[in-house]
């Protein structure tokens, strides 16, 4: 609980709502840019060599 207590610190919250509402969207933007790169860089690559790579 301590790092969590961190987290809100530098984020500058005050209240247990709005720290939930700030983390719950870092959280939302998080999942959102890993989900893109893994798209990008592992299964973009792998459905174009499994489709147009070997002949």
């Amino acid at each position: 609980m301590r790092i969590l207590s961190s987290i809100k610190e530098k984020l500058g919250m005050t209240g247990k709502k709005e720290a939930g509402k700030r983390i719950f969207w870092v959280w939302i933007t998080y999942q959102a840019v890993k989900g893109t790169l893994t798209v990008s860089f592992i299964w973009g690559p792998l459905a174009y060599y499994y489709f147009f790579g070997h002949h």
